[in-house]
């Protein structure tokens, strides 16, 4: 009887929620590994454009690939702040689910982006930097790491239909739950004309963030036409009490 191939994962591979995976820059021994994820998507961020192969899997098998043209990171941080948005519109947007993100060593501009979706999450930023670490070589979190993602701050298009985990109770100590989270839903927030069935997953999304005493909502909800909702989150976000 015929012996199949190993199965062997991306270097780095980890889940990162139901759905959104992450690791370093797959290739031909990863093939049987990836068809057992049913990828929808994969989002590359690498300085070169995608090998060969990597195109060509994408291709055969029906998967989107998105690539962002990033820089390796050696002495200061490779990402920017349009870059990071765009990356976690993908991987908040169940359309393109399932979806693996990965950079050349499933590291630093991975893991720069999944720190900010955590952000996103309303993770305190000590979770959140421990979850980090434990994908790099030197056990380290840099200056322009932190401060990297202390100034994030941009609009984030948020689909119409949102994962369950993006705002559902937190796998989180209530210990470590941020309690206080300022300047959070922008005055600018608009949904799509599908206002009422948004507007409702809002709403509970809301009631939950309040139940679980996660924070302080400071604006209202303007309802008006518009394909996205946006959330406009900062770095006072992270501040606990």
């Amino acid at each position: 009887m015929a012996q199949l191939p190993p199965l062997v994962p991306p270097f780095r591979f980890a889940s990162v929620e139901p759905n959104v995976y992450r690791g370093g820059y797959p290739d031909q021994p990863n093939q049987r590994f990836l068809r057992r994820l049913c990828l929808a998507t994969v989002v590359a961020l690498v300085p070169e454009p995608p090998s060969a192969w990597l195109r060509t899997y994408c291709e055969t098998n029906g998967i989107a690939l998105r690539w962002f043209q990033v820089a390796a990171p050696k002495d200061s941080v490779a990402l920017d702040n349009a870059t990071v948005r765009r990356c976690i519109e993908i991987l908040i947007d169940p359309t393109n689910h399932p979806v693996f993100i990965h950079c050349g060593d499933g590291m630093g501009n991975t893991g720069l982006v999944v720190i900010c979706l955590r952000k996103l999450q309303l993770w305190p930023l000590s979770s959140a930097v421990a979850e980090y670490l434990r994908f790099t070589q030197t056990g380290a979190f840099t200056s322009d790491e932190e401060e990297f993602v202390d100034a994030f701050c941009h609009d984030i298009a948020i689909p119409p239909i949102i994962p369950r985990w993006l705002w559902g109770p937190p796998a989180i100590p209530p210990s470590e739950r941020p309690c206080k989270l300022a300047e959070w839903l922008a005055a600018t927030t608009t949904l799509s004309a599908k206002s009422t069935e948004v507007a409702a997953q809002v709403a509970q999304a809301m009631a939950q963030l309040h139940q679980l005493h996660l924070c302080t909502v400071c604006h209202a909800l303007p309802f008006v036409n518009h394909p996205t909702m946006h959330l406009l989150f900062q770095a006072q976000s992270w501040e606990q009490k």
